[in-house]
């Protein structure tokens, strides 16, 4: 996603305020998330159609969380293989 597009387009689809920058989407529990930055660091992350799910007081919280959550995603994935592997053998 490039950021002007983000915040021209995408972002229409989340509930945060129009000062926030949309810098990142996801999914998380197969619903679509949008990451928005404020000014003064703040992040928040927005579920389609809701309101703010997350906050963190800056991006080393952020990505540490986010870090930790992708790791786990990743071995769910990499499970899920394992067991496609075992199936189709």
């Amino acid at each position: 996603m490039d950021l002007a597009t983000a915040n021209k387009y995408w972002r229409a689809n989340y509930d945060a305020p129009s000062d926030a920058l949309h810098f990142a989407s996801c999914y998380v529990d197969q619903i679509g998330h949008g990451d928005f930055l404020f000014e003064d660091g703040r992040i928040t992350r927005h579920a389609a159609g809701g309101t703010s799910t997350s906050e963190w007081a800056g991006f080393d919280t952020y990505l540490t969380e986010e870090l930790d959550r992708m790791k786990a995603t990743g071995q769910v994935f990499a499970d899920l293989l394992s067991d496609l592997k075992d199936y189709l053998d």
